[in-house]
């Protein structure tokens, strides 16, 4: 297969920027419109889309327009509506996560590209496989991936883009509940208030456990092409334009580097980056295998460390460094920032003002720098030139015969004509003819020579010359366009709300453990079905010898790596008869479930709150589902097909690949660890464990839904109850109450039951 030279793709929070990236070399730049996952971000109206559409196609870049947050069923007709202005538009692709928007856009518009947003939770050859199947063009692999998951991905025939810088999110893409049910800001619907940047105390010490480094991998290149990756895709439509301009140019000089074979100094580059903008500085993420991604000390921007003071006397004090400073950069030390009055080059270093207070040995780092943002400046200035089509004239004109221009450029050919009825009176002067010939506007077009011949006296008006002009330029800019998917009519453009049979299926309670004394306790209680969600191996071998036990379905968990899959094989080869299904959490597990024959059932992860994304599971096999725990009665009523909701427990809120409790005590300390915010509330951090440990923060408080009455008007037909620090007698007791409740149509007594402190999760009135 020939290899194709990745593409470098940029955010633009607003015209100026996307066209800044585009200036500094990116291919193509993801914006925001209505229902972006950056709902507080600037984002386009539709005429700016328009704007940004025929800038970049005439310099033959892309423009891929985000539409990636979960969707009600009310909102999907003007989802549609608003997808047809993008098609009509020429967007490249939309950005999407939502099944059901995604199945109805394959449907209805066909020619439009899908790209999978990262907030479906894609991350391994089994998600790329599904939605290579559904029709999408391409998935946006999550951010846990491996280059090794990424190489397995981009072997299943469908283009792969993949982060290689900016921010991270702490936990599991798409699986992320933790701002939406503490703050009511969720992050499924692009509104996340970022709990995972805010300070907790963790067995004592208090710090930012949650907030990850910035992600660089411009050693990686290399890596990644290797690995098949078609999109190399810098996080950001929230940063400065500052920002976005660095990074594009790092990465530009990269990826062109290792396309001709030419070594960069990587360590500069990281470094030039660091003082634009960086968080704890940068890790290379999952990229590589490691997972040590958090910075403990702040979550904002650190800067670039330069050195400890030395000799700090009289205001003054000495920064051994090679980096240049001057005056006006903005410095840090500890908690102060000043801009520099001055800085005297020294032997080693250079001396600088220093506030009152400070002392040597001093951490001090470099917030910006004016020596940067100019290098950053002529390096864009540079570029910018270098995007701009060559054009060379020539015009002819002959006294009562033919006007002609043609314009020349590499690959690029056009020319006009018109008569000349009449000699002028007063000829033009060649400066004029050339003046007008020359104009270009906003058109990238770098006239290099206009040559022209006169033959007698051509009578030349001004409206000719430019007619001329139009004409060429038109024709230039149409061979410059990029080719476009092509755009038809689209009529009956409507939701096409799937009708599923009435489900026959009754009711049940599935009790969802950890270890095996709950699920002893749960079936004894009277539990239809025990989901199991191991703490480690021993507990889950324990739960599978036991004799007197319902329906065993085992919980996936939210991240999918080698491990995982390695370890599910070997298992369920000694343990498939025990094993009645699967709890799934995201696209990929699906064909796990078909390899094992087992049914399976979509978890509250797959964030559905439309009835399209619930015919989309049920085309590829399901025989229920959670609904989203960010959706209301109501949005609940809407939906058909049996379907299941939390009705008690500690709702785990965010899984991590990384894990507070390992970084601070070690593996020793596993299930021990308790977050504790600014308020007091205690998050306890747990794991769910499928041959490689994936770490969870659980609600301070726990779901405990009392009316059953509603829960049957809502058209629910199984609750869970979820269990996580309970003893076994807690267990028991809780699922006896539930299961008699359930049966039979009354209220739960929380008294009864000594829970003092829950909450509704967001049933009574969802999130916006």
């Amino acid at each position: 297969m020939m290899y194709k030279q990745m593409e470098l793709l940029a955010p633009a929070g607003d015209m100026d920027i996307a066209k800044a990236a585009f200036q500094a070399g990116a291919d193509a730049c993801y914006i925001g419109g209505k229902w972006s996952a950056r709902a507080y971000a600037k984002n386009f109206d539709k005429a700016e889309i328009c704007e940004i559409l025929q800038y970049a196609h005439l310099r033959q870049k892309k423009i891929y327009v985000a539409l990636n947050t979960m969707l009600y069923d009310r909102e999907m007709q003007e989802a549609l509506n608003y997808t047809k202005f993008l098609y009509e538009a020429g967007v490249d692709a939309v950005i999407a996560a939502d099944l059901g928007y995604i199945s109805q856009v394959r449907d209805l518009i066909p020619g439009l590209p899908i790209h999978v947003s990262t907030q479906a939770g894609i991350q391994n050859a089994f998600g790329a496989q599904i939605m290579r199947k559904m029709g999408c063009a391409r998935v946006v692999a999550a951010r846990e991936c491996s280059l090794a998951n990424l190489a397995d991905m981009a072997k299943q025939g469908i283009e792969i883009e993949a982060f290689c810088h900016g921010a991270m999110c702490s936990g599991v893409s798409g699986a992320c509940l933790m701002s939406g049910m503490i703050g009511g800001r969720s992050g499924n619907r692009g509104r996340c208030a970022q709990p995972c940047r805010q300070e907790y105390i963790l067995f004592g010490k208090k710090a930012y456990h949650l907030s990850t480094k910035d992600l660089c991998s411009l050693a990686l290149i290399g890596d990644f092409a290797r690995a098949g990756v078609a999109s190399l895709k810098i996080e950001g439509r929230m940063k400065k334009v500052e920002y976005v301009i660095s990074a594009v140019l790092a990465y530009r000089k990269a990826i062109d580097s290792y396309e001709k074979g030419q070594s960069i100094d990587i360590e500069m580059m990281q470094n030039e980056l660091a003082c634009i903008f960086n968080r704890g500085g940068f890790t290379q993420g999952y990229l590589t295998g490691g997972r040590e991604v958090t910075y403990l000390r702040k979550p904002s921007h650190m800067g670039l460390f330069l050195g400890k003071l030395e000799q700090v006397k009289n205001g003054k004090a000495l920064v051994r460094t090679q980096w240049p400073l001057q005056k006006g950069d903005s410095i840090e030390l500890g908690n102060t920032g000043f801009s520099l009055a001055y800085a005297d080059a020294e032997k080693g270093g250079w001396r600088i003002a220093v506030p009152k207070g400070m002392m040597e040995g001093q951490a001090v780092y470099l917030k910006s720098s004016a020596e940067i943002a100019k290098k950053m400046q002529y390096r864009a200035k540079q570029n910018k030139a270098d995007d701009r089509k060559k054009i060379i004239l020539d015009f002819s004109a002959e006294e009562c015969g033919l006007a002609k221009l043609s314009a020349k450029g590499e690959n690029l050919y056009a020319e006009a004509s018109c008569c000349v009825t009449q000699k002028a009176q007063k000829p033009m002067a060649v400066s004029s003819i050339r003046e007008k010939l020359c104009k270009t506007g906003e058109i990238p077009f770098d006239i290099l020579s206009c040559h022209i011949q006169l033959t007698g006296d051509p009578f030349l008006p001004a409206s000719m010359l430019n007619a001329l002009r139009r004409e060429v330029w038109e024709k230039l800019l149409c061979q410059m366009q990029l080719p476009q998917h092509e755009i038809k009519t689209v009529s009956n453009f409507f939701y096409q709300r799937p009708f599923l049979e009435k489900s026959k299926q009754g009711i049940y309670l599935a009790a969802q453990v950890t270890r095996a004394a709950q699920a002893s306790a749960a079936a004894r209680a009277g539990a239809d079905r025990i989901y199991v969600a191991p703490f480690d191996e021993k507990e889950l071998d324990e739960i599978c010898k036991m004799k007197d036990i319902p329906e065993l379905w085992l919980v996936l968990p939210a991240f999918c790596g080698s491990q995982t899959e390695i370890w599910l094989k070997k298992f369920m080869m000694e343990s498939q008869q025990k094993i009645h299904g699967f709890v799934v959490p995201n696209p990929g597990m699906v064909q796990l479930a078909h390899i094992w024959s087992k049914s399976w059932i979509a978890d509250y992860w797959m964030n559905i709150a439309n009835q399209a994304s619930v015919a989309q599971l049920f085309s590829w096999g399901a025989s229920g589902y959670a609904v989203s725990e960010e959706i209301g009665s109501e949005a609940i009523k809407q939906l058909d097909g049996p379907k299941e909701i939390i009705a008690y427990g500690y709702l785990p809120l965010m899984n991590l690949r990384h894990c507070p409790v390992k970084k601070q005590r070690g593996c020793q300390a596993c299930g021990s660890g308790v977050l504790k915010d600014k308020l007091g509330y205690r998050f306890w951090i747990g794991k769910i464990w499928a041959g490689d440990c994936l770490a969870q923060v659980y609600n301070a408080v726990p779901i405990a839904l009392q009316d059953m009455q509603l829960l049957y008007a809502a058209g629910i037909t199984g609750l869970r109850l979820l269990f996580s620090e309970e003893d076994e007698k807690r267990t028991e007791r809780i699922v006896h109450a539930y299961h008699a409740a359930w049966c039979q149509g009354q209220k739960i007594n929380l008294k009864q039951l000594e829970i003092q402190t829950c909450t509704n999760g967001h049933f009574y009135r969802g999130v916006e």
